[in-house]
């Protein structure tokens, strides 16, 4: 249906629509009306090369032939190329002084051919019928010629308008005219003819025809009623939802002063004003609210979708009528008119306070796990599953001389060797339950001159969600010295040799008013004080308290039990810092019963209690990950909607249209957003791994064109691929995911442009290389660089780029989780990571993965051109609890032949299973619903119809979600998919 506006531009846009095949009336009231729509008619034909024939009435011929002059035509130039006709009724209509439909038709059909013939593409005709007033022989049958028109006009091609005055036919003449054509031209309008009667019912007996006129116009008017019914259950439907939802929902009039119209009452609930106290004049609006450092950014950013008619997004401040600022986020779309101006911007506003509180509570938190991390004296090491390293802290690095970059990647008993070390670390591994040392004496077996050394350990396993040991956390402290020192104090002080014998912790003994008697070196040291005598010289033991308080709790509890074990006190170093230990003691009473003395033996508990902490910080990180990947599935759903809308969007366009490129450049936004989406998921590890025999000359290849569109004109992407290159056991999408990564990691090193050089190499690994296995003599690997000429790194910045969130960009321009992501998959493939840097000259990154002896895997196509993957009627059952995706993927069904039945979670399905008696072709879930998941489900509709096919969708999914639909034989598609490769899996699974 062709619906414009009353203006002649508009006329001309909606005949430009008009093709070949359309059958149309024009009914007007003046000359002027007739020639403003049929003369444009023609001149569009001349321009797309038909041949174009008017038949006029004998009078107005030079009328007609005038007004074509006036509107541009080159009338003589026309005519004498054949390219346009103007003849009269006695050329067209009358054969012999008579008017024939049948022989009309045959007129038209020779007119066709002879057009064909001669080169043009079609017959563009249109005639005055004012001539049949005339009451030509044969007049009567007009409306039986209008009615077979409909038979002949499908056929061949051809277009025709035929021109009515509707103040000269009589009105039953007139309302025939009508229902003969397809379509009618009244004013300035084009419409699709709500009355029109196909030829068949028209041209039926006269009583016959009346009864299926009745019909058809009783059946109209009952489908009309019912979608007035549906489209005012429609509206009702979006208040109540717009009602409930728990954010600002909105309507500014552009062209109304930016009049607000709220259509929910959560605008008192977020900024505690009702919509009468916000109004400012006749405008109701929340800028006043908004903080002034915050008001100018916004306004752009309105301003500039407006401009550009895009959806906007924006985070701002506003002061509550209590006072109180609160953090909002509104996102809106500006629709346009049928001007192509804004009319109106439509949006919600949420407030995410909550969620911005989090965050920065969420990174003091881990700035704080860092800075205890790498400060610590303690040496702390996070190492895998398998024992090598992830990580170091400082203290760490500093003991064995290195930097903290030389670990990650490195087998621990590689570097520092010891069977039995290595049996107690694998055992936490296969148990998962932690060890702890105490003063355990190591030796390096390779430097021996190094001696003995005496250490403080503990290995504690870290657990993911299913219990499995992710990672282990292993802290010494390096107790040599408190070693040597007590067994100095053993030898020389005889009264004290039995205890200091069996101790290896701080020994105090105690008068009841608190003076220090005595203490040994351990004690001595573990305060922070010089010597015994410095001690011993304290008025009181409060002193050596955090809070004096805790000591008189302390001695009461003493006293009444007379001895205490593992009891927890918080004291004071000399230096002020906090010492946290474990004292077990007991009353020392004379013959009389007094009490003389306390002695107790001490255990530091302060790196301890720490390590706790930093525990307690990596299981929020872990609590990170979780909460990424709920973001990512979530997220998944709402880009699966975004990009479907725009698949849909480009599928209805015609070609050429100017959208296009907008569409293509969206959906490229939108992969985008996916491929962020991915690295959450990856990060959080719920991204799973398909490693398959792979080229990794091919991943590359095959990335480039992308690399380059990712990347930008400015920078060269220059190769060097080994040609005889060995084959790798790898997850493609996985691996391009880190040469993308790693590609835009060297584009932001060179932000004036610069070259970026991708090679592949063989590699073997030659004995005594630390990566290797010592049982292995030598290895076989794939080495990947991706090298710049960048501004490069200094060490510093070196020893971080592999940690969780560390960015040098700057805010917002970084996620932090690139490298990390990186290294994360290259661990998951068994390889590792070199990177060689120098500030202002550049970074290499170079990758090793293992050689696996196997030919790759050529990758099949399946995709089908769009065109062969409609459907014929097959019936699908659509299972999606997200709306959006559920109402699209059932429009793109539909649109390709297929019959759907949509459900919101598993048990509605089923119902309706059951309902069409299991007449069901292809079941499509997302595995993630409401109560039963579509695992659930697919298994169930299996048990009672077995040959039933079965596709599920997610936006992320576990190991054993994975595992399961594997093991089924299920198959999954991962959001966010686009359109088309749902029709093409789709029709490749019912064409079975």
């Amino acid at each position: 249906m062709y619906q414009l506006q009353d203006d002649k531009k508009n006329l001309s846009e909606a005949l430009e629509k008009l093709e070949v095949h359309d059958h149309l009336c024009l009914i007007y009231e003046s000359r002027e009306e007739q020639l403003a729509a049929v003369i444009p008619f023609m001149k569009i034909g001349l321009e797309r090369g038909e041949r174009c024939v008017y038949i006029a009435d004998d009078n107005t011929v030079a009328t007609v032939m005038e007004a074509m002059r006036t509107q541009g035509i080159d009338v003589d130039t026309a005519v004498n190329s054949g390219a346009l006709s103007v003849i009269t009724k006695r050329e067209a209509y009358l054969k012999e002084d008579r008017f024939d439909p049948d022989w009309m038709i045959d007129f038209l059909k020779e007119a066709i051919t002879a057009a064909k013939a001669d080169g043009y593409s079609a017959l563009r005709v249109t005639g005055e019928m004012t001539w049949m007033l005339g009451g030509d022989p044969g007049s009567e049958r007009l409306i039986e010629y209008e009615a077979k028109l409909n038979y002949f006009i499908p056929e061949y091609d051809c277009l025709a308008i035929c021109q009515y005055n509707r103040n000269r036919f009589d009105p039953e003449i007139i309302v025939n005219v009508i229902r003969t054509h397809p379509l009618v031209i009244y004013g300035t309008t084009v419409c699709k003819n709500f009355y029109y009667v196909p030829p068949d019912e028209f041209l039926e007996a006269e009583n016959q025809r009346g009864f299926v006129e009745t019909e058809r116009l009783l059946a109209s008017l009952v489908d009309r009623e019912r979608a007035e019914a549906a489209l005012r259950e429609s509206e009702l439907a979006y208040h109540a939802l717009a009602e409930n939802l728990p954010g600002i929902v909105y309507r500014v009039y552009l062209r109304e002063n930016n009049r607000m119209q709220f259509f929910n009452k959560a605008a008192k609930d977020i900024t505690g004003f009702s919509a009468e106290e916000l109004m400012v004049g006749e405008v109701c609006s929340i800028d006043p609210l908004i903080l002034e450092e915050d008001h100018e950014r916004v306004t752009v950013a309105v301003r500039n979708a407006v401009s550009q008619l895009q959806p906007f997004s924006v985070e701002y401040r506003i002061r509550r009528k209590d006072g109180d600022i609160r953090y909002l986020m509104e996102q809106g779309k500006p629709v346009s008119g049928p001007d192509g101006e804004p009319l109106f911007i439509d949006g919600i506003i949420f407030d995410v306070s909550d969620r911005v509180r989090a965050e920065k509570e969420l990174s003091e938190a881990h700035r704080l796990l860092e800075t205890i991390f790498d400060h610590t004296h303690m040496m702390v090491a996070l190492l895998d599953p398998q024992l090598n390293f992830i990580r170091v802290n400082r203290a760490y690095a500093n003991a064995d001389e290195k930097e903290p970059s030389f670990f990650p990647g490195k087998k621990h008993f590689e570097l520092y060797p010891n069977k039995e070390n290595e049996e107690i670390f694998r055992r936490v591994v296969e148990t998962g339950e932690p060890h702890f040392a105490i003063a355990r004496p190591f030796q390096y077996e390779e430097n021996p001159e190094r001696g003995v050394s005496y250490w403080d350990w503990s290995l504690v396993p870290i657990k993911d969600e299913d219990g499995a040991v992710a990672s282990l956390i292993f802290t010494l402290l390096n107790v040599t010295e408190r070693i040597q020192s007590e067994e100095a104090t053993i030898r020389s002080e005889e009264k004290y040799r039995s205890l200091f014998e069996e101790s290896k912790d701080g020994i105090i003994i105690n008068k009841p008013g608190g003076k220090i008697e005595d203490i040994n070196p351990a004690g001595v040291e573990m305060l922070g004080y010089s010597s015994r005598e410095e001690l011993q010289a304290l008025d009181s033991a409060d002193e050596l308290y955090m809070n004096p308080e805790d000591r008189d709790v302390y001695v009461q509890t003493l006293k009444q039990q007379g001895f205490v074990k593992n009891y927890e006190l918080k004291l004071k170093r000399r230096d002020g810092e906090p010492l946290v230990v474990s004292i077990t003691a007991s009353v020392v009473r004379d013959e009389s019963g007094k009490i003389i003395s306390f002695r107790g033996i001490m255990r530091d508990l302060t790196a301890h209690r720490q390590l706790e902490q930093q525990l307690m910080q990596a299981q929020k990180m872990e609590s990170i990950g979780r909460l990424a990947g709920g973001i990512a599935h979530d997220f998944n759903n709402f880009l699966t909607a975004i990009q479907g809308y725009i698949d849909l969007a480009a599928m209805n366009l015609p070609e050429g249209s100017p959208a296009s490129n907008d569409l293509i450049e969206a959906r490229a936004s939108g992969n985008r957003a996916a491929n962020l989406t991915r690295q959450l998921l990856l990060f959080s590890r719920r991204e799973s791994i398909d490693l398959k025999p792979v080229s990794l000359n091919r991943v590359v290849s095959d990335l480039l064109k992308m690399l380059g569109r990712l990347i930008g004109e400015q920078y060269e992407i220059k190769t060097e691929l080994t040609d005889d290159l060995r084959t790798i056991s790898a997850d493609t999408s996985h691996l391009e995911q880190v040469l993308m990564n790693l590609a835009v990691n060297a584009r932001d090193a060179m932000p004036q442009g610069g070259v970026i050089t991708i090679s592949t190499g063989n590699v073997v690994i030659e004995p005594g290389f630390v990566k290797v296995k010592p049982e292995k003599t030598l290895r076989e690997f794939v080495e990947l660089s991706v090298s710049d000429n960048g501004v490069g790194m200094d060490p510093d910045v070196l020893s971080h780029i592999f940690e969780p969130f560390f960015s040098t960009k700057g805010s917002g321009k970084g996620t932090g989780l690139g490298l990390s992501v990186v290294y994360g998959i290259i661990t998951q493939h068994g390889g590792w990571i070199d990177v060689d840097s120098m500030s202002g000259v550049g970074t290499t990154f170079k990758i090793y993965l293992p050689v696996v002896h196997v030919a790759p895997v050529q990758e099949k196509s399946e995709k089908i051109p769009i065109g062969e993957v409609a459907g014929h009627g097959e019936r699908i059952l659509l299972v999606e609890d997200e709306d959006d995706i559920r109402k699209m993927v059932n429009k793109t069904l539909e649109d390709h032949g297929y019959q759907v039945f949509q459900a919101a979670d598993a048990e509605s399905a089923l119902e309706l299973f059951e309902r069409e008696e299991g007449r069901i072709d292809l079941v499509f879930s997302d595995v993630v619903l409401p109560g039963q998941d579509g695992v659930w489900l697919v298994d169930n509709l299996k048990k009672r119809k077995p040959g039933l096919e079965a596709l599920l969708a997610s936006g992320y999914s576990e190991a054993m979600d994975q595992k399961a639909i594997s093991d089924r034989g299920y198959r999954l598609m991962r959001k966010p998919y686009s359109l088309t490769e749902v029709l093409m899996v789709i029709h490749g699974m019912v064409s079975k």
